[in-house]
């Protein structure tokens, strides 16, 4: 996560989520501060990994962040992904950046946002990809050439 030109936010987000510090249900139920570990937007145990893998409409923001990281990584299959989105570790030195800064705005998304809407998640992707191009004319050659700014929902 010292990775340069990855928002602030997108870090901070991040960091609480690799140390497990974002207060779930499952987690508030291990320390008996509520009845149940379960999902109050669905009823499933409310982990970290549900919340950005299977709740609701982050379904829909999850199969996004992994139908991008194909285009930026044709080769990888389902475990690279889990590895690169869920861990930040992807298993590849190829578009390191570009998959990490993908992993860190999927992350911040989906535990930020009250609402999973896959127009707003592609938004704040171009948004952020814009950013970029002012500050750094070889990282958004690199954005521009793995579609990210031209992505539609």
């Amino acid at each position: 996560m010292h990775m340069a030109n990855i928002p602030n936010a997108w870090k901070t987000t991040v960091y609480c989520y690799l140390n497990q510090i974002i207060p779930t249900e499952e987690k508030r139920h291990r320390h008996n501060l509520t009845d149940s570990p379960a999902c109050k937007k669905c009823g499933w145990t409310d982990t970290l990994k549900h919340r950005v893998t299977n709740c609701g409409a982050a379904k829909t923001i999850w199969e996004a962040a992994k139908a991008l990281l194909v285009k930026i990584w044709p080769d990888s299959q389902l475990q690279d992904w889990f590895q690169t989105l869920l861990v930040l570790d992807p298993p590849t030195k190829q578009n390191k950046f570009v998959t990490v800064w993908l992993a860190s705005g999927f992350l911040h998304y989906q535990l930020t946002k009250p609402l999973h809407k896959i127009e707003e998640f592609l938004h704040m992707l171009k948004e952020e990809a814009a950013r970029l191009e002012t500050k750094d004319d070889k990282l958004s050659q690199i954005l521009k050439e793995l579609r990210l700014l031209e992505l539609n929902s």
